[in-house]
């Protein structure tokens, strides 16, 4: 279940940032400053961070 990073309010109104998107922002944003993946096209590292993303989320579920 992929839900809202920053929900607030009424969740009908309020189209905040998927989870899945917050993860994948802070992966890339670790992946950046480590220059671990440096070697990869912009395309490659954000699919990476996605990759990431659904992991975690994958973990959050196996914890639930």
């Amino acid at each position: 279940m992929n839900v809202k990073a920053f929900a607030s309010g009424n969740a009908d109104v309020y189209r905040g940032m998927d989870l899945r998107d917050w993860f994948a922002g802070q992966a890339l944003a670790g992946m950046l400053n480590s220059k671990a993946l440096a070697h990869l096209r912009h395309a490659e590292q954000a699919a990476t961070a996605y990759q990431y993303a659904d992991a975690m989320l994958a973990a959050r579920t196996k914890e639930s």
